[in-house]
């Protein structure tokens, strides 16, 4: 918690109801209270968002004269790069084999390069970003990790209308990799 004169305030779970314009608060619980209702677009294991994305990496043969996140960064497709266990890991859109004779001469260490479901850096960002601008969108930012990549889309609620115009901006192909996520959600007992 902190504090500041007589204010105190925390990051805090409120469960309760919302009809549209007030906020009627039943319980409050912390940010990590096991007891606490979980957000239903938080899906998924936090282990296996980061994992290494192969079983047979690379030898790195760096190092090279710039980095390897900034060179991965640079492949064509990109989506993420990240440590994961004992590798460095990249996953790309486009030509593996490319990706990793690009790589080799800067990564010191054992590194893989997969692809993972959804759109490259450069596709998801742009469209992140028009659908800021959606009214009722609170947020949207790329996102990718070992199991995929994506965006996401903050509302204040679960609003069908503020959905139907994200869908209308994204279009067919990229609509399966949105994820929406509201401040305040429907909670089940």
């Amino acid at each position: 918690m902190q504090h500041a004169g007589e204010f105190s305030w925390d990051n805090v779970i409120v469960t309760g109801t919302f009809d549209g314009t007030t906020m009627t608060a039943v319980d409050v619980y912390g940010m990590f209270d096991p007891k606490a209702p979980q957000d239903p677009s938080e899906t998924g294991d936090a282990e296996d968002a980061y994992k290494d994305l192969c079983s047979d990496p690379i030898q790195g043969t760096g190092p090279g004269d710039r980095s390897m996140e900034e060179v991965a960064r640079a492949l064509p497709g990109y989506q993420m790069d990240w440590p994961g266990g004992p590798n460095f890991n990249v996953a790309v859109t486009g030509d593996l084999v490319a990706a990793r004779r690009a790589l080799a001469p800067y990564v010191e260490r054992v590194f893989c390069v997969a692809t993972v479901p959804g759109p490259s850096r450069a596709d998801g960002e742009p469209v992140a970003k028009a659908v800021s601008a959606i009214a009722g969108v609170e947020d949207s930012y790329y996102a990718a990790n070992a199991q995929g990549a994506w965006i996401t889309v903050v509302t204040l609620t679960d609003d069908q209308s503020v959905k139907a115009e994200v869908e209308k901006v994204v279009g067919a192909s990229m609509w399966p990799r949105i994820l929406f996520s509201s401040f305040f959600y429907p909670v089940k007992d």
